[in-house]
């Protein structure tokens, strides 16, 4: 004799029936986590730009004010090399941080922070000839 699952018959306990309780559940941990997630959402749709690009514009703090100096000073050629190799360290340092991923891609954008300003500094005294 095969038993078949029938919720209609007058043996059946809701209660006991261990389906009922898991779905309540979900439903339970759908409906709670719903706050969460659109305060999240509603911070990335309010947002001008994402997260990660502030964090590029704090790393590029050093070099900017290595090229406003440079530019202060009359020698805008020394302050167009230190803007572009600033700019190409971070950028490949960001590029292969963001490959890397991880602690170790953070560290590897934060070395590219401080290796920036010497590189383009670097550069862009090459380039004036001093």
């Amino acid at each position: 004799m095969e038993y078949y699952y029938n919720p209609n018959s007058p043996g059946y306990n809701a209660a006991a029936d261990p389906t009922v309780g898991s779905f309540k559940q979900n439903v339970r941990n759908m409906a709670s986590n719903l706050g969460n997630k659109a305060t999240a959402a509603s911070q990335r749709a309010g947002a001008l730009f994402p997260r990660g690009q502030l964090m590029g514009g704090a790393l590029a703090l050093p070099t900017i004010g290595l090229v406003a100096t440079d530019l202060t000073q009359g020698r805008t050629l020394d302050a167009a090399g230190t803007a572009v190799g600033g700019a190409a360290t971070l950028a490949a340092t960001e590029a292969i941080g963001r490959r890397v991923g991880g602690k170790y891609g953070a560290a590897i954008r934060g070395i590219g922070a401080l290796a920036a300003p010497a590189v383009g500094n670097l550069l862009g005294n090459t380039l004036e000839g001093k």
